[in-house]
């Protein structure tokens, strides 16, 4: 059977989807706008959630759709096989039976054919598949954090089969096309067969009629349409008049869409931004394209208007997944006479401030760590690390600004933070009200939301020498919600 590699397009900035463009930009070892002033880092509107970062319990859209495609790609594609190998296993036991029956001709046995094929992985015994290869198109903004959340091969248990296929998350482009040729890149397979991460819901019976034109005939692309059944005009901008077109002759197109791997890079010299793999694959000569009926339920997400279509997807998924998050942050920072210290954003009078490369706000790096941890993202020193010279001395402030608006961003939001300071000196006390408000401010929480609790080490060890603090801090995150 041919070969495909499944492509999931999630590299897109949603700006349509946004009520506004995302301002969540965090991405590791990168050059951070500083020319805004510390009085407005409270000021600047709350971001909004990309589409393909929505959340069906705790987990992301773009993985959502991943597993869920592949998975009915696995069990369709599996079917096909056998329906294939049934075929061929018949055809030549009827030419043994025939040959049989001729005297003068030898006995020939005929050969069973596997219809498992098995390979051995370790332990496990994993089914051979024509889908080679699952690869995901990120943004400059998110491929760091996506390589966090998922491994290089995505693990299938179905009909009682095992399947792994290897996966590649790849930094796509400004436009789809160009992200496609990103992806066209790490493609090694005859046929790809590509998605918008927007097209959340692939209906079954949909899938079923593609891939069987894939097994069975050859097309240079294999599509899914609808039918026009409203009126349709064309407006002519140099005559400003409206043209009716014949509904019968438009198809609107969805996705996802089979295409030869060839074809769509013979197309790539026409050096045309296409909309699609069909559009690309039309714009050659002589091209086949196969068209299967799609489904209304199919619709992308466009407009925050349109998350009404997955409300019913949404709640499905909230139900049996926890969409509570926990991090854990801790930091600690030795003293440093002739600096200025701040603790939560706050200056304190104190002769010392804080051995660090950063304005050393011990608070704001442990908080840090505790959304990062919840996120599942790694620390602070992956993000900003001491050898960058940008970072030098920067208020500690504009990193967890920068650190939290990428998590709204990408779907997460704060419910609670607590923070335990420990410190023999300074006293903590005078401060806390004004930590507080700096923290709920930054953060877009109420300060019944953000706790700040202090301690002394009782005079032992490190921070009861007053040679430092240590701050603790544990990050409650959720799931944004969508209704």
């Amino acid at each position: 059977m041919k070969d495909i590699t499944l492509i999931i397009m999630a590299a897109g900035d949603s700006v349509r989807f946004c009520s506004s463009t995302a301002k969540g930009t965090l991405h590791a070892n990168t050059h951070f706008n500083h020319t805004f002033h510390n009085e407005n880092i409270e000021s600047s509107n709350k971001p909004s959630t990309k589409k393909q970062w929505l959340r069906l319990g705790t987990t992301p859209l773009w993985y959502f759709v991943t597993h869920n495609l592949a998975s009915q790609m696995l069990d369709i594609l599996n079917t096909l096989q056998q329906a294939e190998n049934a075929t061929h296993t018949n055809t030549h036991q009827g030419k043994n039976d025939t040959k049989c029956n001729n005297k003068n001709s030898e006995s020939i046995p005929s050969k069973s054919i596997d219809t498992q094929n098995l390979i051995q992985d370790s332990q496990t015994h994993y089914t051979q598949t024509p889908l080679q290869k699952i690869i995901i198109t990120a943004s400059k903004k998110d491929i760091f954090y996506m390589k966090k959340l998922i491994s290089n091969a995505l693990y299938f248990h179905i009909n009682d089969k095992e399947y792994k296929i290897p996966l590649e998350i790849v930094c796509g482009g400004d436009t789809r096309f160009q992200s496609l040729k990103n992806a066209l890149q790490h493609v090694e397979s005859e046929y790809i067969i590509v998605n918008d991460c927007a097209r959340f819901d692939t209906k079954r019976h949909v899938l079923h009629d593609m891939l069987s034109l894939f097994v069975n005939e050859d097309f240079d692309c294999i599509v899914p349409y609808l039918q026009v059944s409203d009126t349709t005009l064309m407006y002519d901008s140099a005559n400003n008049t409206h043209k009716a077109i014949e509904r019968e002759k438009l198809k609107l197109i969805q996705t996802p869409q089979i295409t030869k791997t060839q074809k769509i890079l013979e197309s790539f010299t026409k050096e045309i931004d296409f909309s699609d793999e069909s559009t690309a694959i039309l714009s050659l000569k002589d091209s086949k394209i196969g068209f299967v009926i799609g489904s209304k339920d199919m619709t992308k997400l466009t407009y925050h208007d349109d998350l009404h279509l997955l409300k019913k997807l949404y709640h499905a998924n909230a139900h049996n997944k926890s969409d509570t998050l926990i991090g854990y942050g801790s930091d600690i920072h030795g003293f440093i006479d002739s600096k200025d210290m701040y603790l939560c954003g706050v200056k304190i009078e104190s002769s010392m401030g804080f051995k660090a490369h950063s304005d050393g706000d011990v608070a704001i790096h442990a908080i840090i760590d505790s959304i990062l941890g919840a996120m599942n993202y790694g620390d602070i020193g992956e993000l900003f690390p001491d050898s960058k010279d940008e970072f030098k001395n920067i208020d500690s402030k504009i990193l967890l600004k920068e650190v939290y608006d990428y998590c709204l961003s990408v779907g997460l939001e704060l419910i609670n933070l607590d923070i335990t300071i420990t410190a023999q000196t300074p006293r903590i006390s005078p401060y806390k009200a004004q930590m507080q408000e700096v923290l709920a401010n930054i953060l877009y929480l109420p300060k019944m939301c953000v706790s700040i609790k202090a301690s002394t080490a009782e005079g032992l060890g490190f921070v009861g020498r007053k040679e430092g603090v240590l701050v603790n801090s544990i990050a409650q995150l959720k799931a944004r919600k969508l209704y």
